[in-house]
């Protein structure tokens, strides 16, 4: 399992062989990997608990840190379609070119509807 948090000056990434220490970035993507060493298919959020980053989103083999503010405009639309919603969310995640065809390509691999479902849940259960 891989762990990220945030100080004010630098992000912990803890995983099972160690632990790594980034110069904070906005929106910097980690990469991440399975208990197999393979990357996640599709699209989910993980609660990094009550740091400065409280969310990631992992797509694929990456992860990147969700700001509080996209988080919660994110939880607000939360009931838009499948499709609709994964526009937002690349568009509100994807500072760059790279990154937003990083998300679709890894929501292309996974099953989008089960994915929003997913996170939709997420925002329930940790009332965002």
């Amino acid at each position: 399992m891989t762990s990220l948090w945030a100080s004010q000056s630098d992000i912990i990434i803890e995983t099972a062989i160690g632990r790594a220490r980034c110069d904070t970035r906005p929106l910097a993507v980690y990469s991440c990997k399975d208990a197999e060493g393979d990357g996640m298919k599709g699209l989910r959020f993980e609660w990094l608990g009550e740091r400065h980053y409280r969310v990631a989103i992992h797509f694929g083999g990456k992860m990147v840190p969700v700001e509080g503010e996209i988080l919660a405009v994110l939880a607000q639309e939360a009931n838009r379609s499948p499709d609709q919603f994964l526009t937002l969310l690349v568009e509100k995640i994807g500072s760059n070119p790279y990154l937003r065809g990083q998300i679709l390509r890894a929501a292309e691999h996974g099953d989008v509807a089960a994915d929003i479902t997913a996170m939709r849940e997420f925002f329930h259960k940790h009332k965002i």
